[in-house]
């Protein structure tokens, strides 16, 4: 079966690529309505036939529904024309590939071609049939009759279809070489049909691998326990890991805030607007000396030391104030 969910499990992907497999497992294929209806066309017995397939909305998740035109008597095909009892219909899921469930069908049309009911005759014997109620055993034609086609169970049914279909039997070549009479002991016991599985080489391979895997699956499960302490010690320092980042974190936010708070004091227009709050300061306080000595409150000398002092820190402020304006006026212009 192909793969067709390892990279998405999008419904729409999946509904894709069922629809990408019907037509690569099948020839004339045609649309007849856009992701919902298709036609695959084929020949049986001469005469032409057409397989409507229909997909409702949820599909992959529920099967499609398949019909045959024109009508034909078969045991997998309702009088309507719909096809209800086709092994890989009947256990079709999202897993299955549409193309081959597809494929199948018309295989088993095209292989034993089925009457039209308008022809009224009986359908070909195309499925597996009870042994009479007198317990008589089958004819050699009997067993021919039997559909090659697998049973849609379990692979034990399929195993016991292909050794009562002896003539066609591929994986178990060993009923193509054996006796009419052991062919009908094996078709009226099904204990001798089981230990006649447990001898075939298919089978014994087929125990080996389930084996293998059953011993695989359960070494991968020690392994992944054995890993079990160091993925919880990982677990363990990632947490720690995480304290630590949570502080630097916080941290950092602290200095960073801090930072912004210098820049902003000490960025370019700050430095200017706290001169000028200076030099108005130095302005008001040459003022006040003046006023105490014109008030008698101060002797000369006195005055013209303090007096001189302010007027030159004052000056000095504001010569500084203006270079600095000018050269901010020159930035904004050159665009920075």
């Amino acid at each position: 079966m192909l793969n067709i969910y390892r990279d998405s499990d999008d419904k729409s992907v999946i509904r894709k690529r069922q629809i990408d497999t019907l037509k690569i497992f099948n020839a004339n294929v045609s649309e007849i309505q856009e992701d919902v209806e298709y036609k695959v066309e084929f020949l049986s017995g001469g005469k032409p036939f057409a397989l409507i397939i229909k997909l409702c909305p949820e599909f992959p998740l529920e099967k499609p529904v398949l019909k045959i035109a024109p009508p034909v008597s078969h045991q997998w095909v309702s009088e309507s024309g719909e096809i209800t009892s086709a092994p890989g219909l009947l256990n079709f899921t999202v897993y299955s590939d549409l193309g081959r469930v597809v494929q199948a069908i018309v295989r088993e049309f095209e292989l034993r071609p089925p009457p039209l009911l308008s022809d009224n005759s009986s359908p070909p014997s195309c499925g597996q049939q009870d042994v009479g109620s007198s317990g008589a055993p089958l004819s050699p034609s009997s067993y021919a009759s039997y559909s090659s086609t697998p049973p849609g169970g379990s692979f034990r049914d399929y195993a016991t279809q292909q050794v009562i279909n002896s003539s066609q039997s591929v994986m178990f070549p060993e009923l193509n070489s054996m006796p009419l009479s052991e062919l009908q002991k094996l078709n009226t016991s099904i204990d001798r049909i089981d230990e006649f599985l447990e001898s075939t080489p298919a089978i014994r391979e087929l125990n080996r691998t389930r084996e293998d895997w059953i011993t695989r699956v359960e070494e991968i499960s020690k392994e992944n326990l054995s890993k079990e302490p160091l993925f919880r010690q990982l677990i363990k320092d990632i947490e720690e890991r995480q304290e630590v980042f949570s502080q630097l974190k916080n941290q950092f936010e602290a200095l960073n805030a801090k930072y912004q708070k210098l820049a902003d004091r000490y960025s370019p227009q700050s430095i200017r607007e706290s001169l000028q709050a200076a030099v108005v300061k130095s302005d008001e306080r040459s003022e006040q000396i003046a006023e105490q000595f014109l008030n008698g409150e101060m002797d000369l000398d006195t005055f013209l030391v303090v007096y001189g002092q302010g007027r030159m820190l004052s000056h000095c402020r504001k010569t500084k104030e203006e270079k600095l304006s000018h050269q901010l006026l020159e930035l904004q212009k050159a665009g920075f």
